[in-house]
């Protein structure tokens, strides 16, 4: 039978339905979130504490699938966000009720502007500045606060719900890890807490990708010369006060806070603390 394009579809999205059959949880964020630092250090406390062997602890669905003992983690972005527009961010989340998700969120203020240096030195999707990355149709601040809303007005539909914030990893970065790991159902001994955080410091994992350690294209600079090209690029909180002018600054926040739902406790101050009056547990 010749191969059409209506038959690829067809076999495409039944691989996809069967895939996703095998997950347990998802961890699920918009890109620059952090995504690549928390799935680093659960891929090192599983190696340590459940004994898997692995060239690259970031691949969390390859390590843990064929693990009967563990449950089985998919790292996704729910499509493609930071190529869509607002409008297109999907609302509809009935594809997780049977799963549970660790949703991970970071200030949609700092997520842009390292989207921006994303599109723009590793990329090479975006060549204008900043604040016309800022009001882009696509990718721009608009998506970001609308996928947002989507997942706070969607957090009853998993199985179970969890959301970790970026902030709060680098306020307490064992603490959060123990808290996701426990949320897995996974075993954790102090000494696999302390190696996963150990692993996942910042210059160290800097070193990883300057050096190519891992083998996941994934965790390559756009140009090795470039500071702002690398995937690990700062990871700071409260880094867009460096870009923006005060006026932008003060504009961004005032969309966060009048447009994000307080579940998330954004905007949050350049120190991290949370807003007040807001519940950043996203308890519901």
């Amino acid at each position: 039978m010749p191969r059409t394009p209506a038959l690829a579809g067809l076999r495409s999205r039944v691989a996809d339905w069967r895939w996703h059959r095998s997950v347990d949880t998802y961890l699920v964020s918009y890109p620059k979130s952090g995504r690549t630092w928390l799935r680093l250090m659960l891929g090192e406390l599983l190696r340590v504490d459940h004994g898997v062997d692995t060239d690259d602890p970031t691949d969390l669905y390859g390590i843990t699938a064929p693990r009967s003992d563990l449950p089985t983690l998919a790292v996704r972005h729910e499509g493609r966000p930071h190529r869509s527009r607002r409008e297109e961010i999907r609302s509809d989340k009935r594809r997780f009720r049977s799963k549970d998700v660790i949703l991970l969120v970071r200030d949609p203020r700092d997520v842009v502007v390292s989207s921006y240096f994303q599109a723009s030195r590793r990329d090479a999707r975006f060549t204008g500045t900043l604040e016309e990355f800022i009001a882009a149709p696509v990718g721009g601040f608009d998506t970001i606060l609308r996928f947002y809303g989507t997942w706070a007005a969607a957090r009853s539909v998993p199985r179970r719900f969890l959301l970790v914030r970026y902030e709060d990893l680098h306020r307490d970065t064992r603490g959060e890890l123990a808290r996701v790991v426990d949320f897995l159902g996974l075993r954790a001994s102090p000494e696999g807490l302390d190696h996963a955080v150990a692993a996942g410091d910042f210059d160290r994992m800097r070193e990883l990708e300057s050096s190519g350690a891992i083998a996941a294209k994934r965790m390559r600079p756009g140009d090795a010369s470039d500071a702002e090209s690398y995937k690990m690029r700062r990871g700071e909180v409260g880094g867009a006060a460096d870009y923006l002018d005060a006026e932008q600054f003060a504009q961004l926040t005032e969309r966060v806070r009048r447009e994000l739902p307080p579940m998330f406790g954004y905007p949050v101050a350049l120190d991290g603390t949370t807003r007040p009056g807001t519940d950043p547990d996203g308890g519901s």
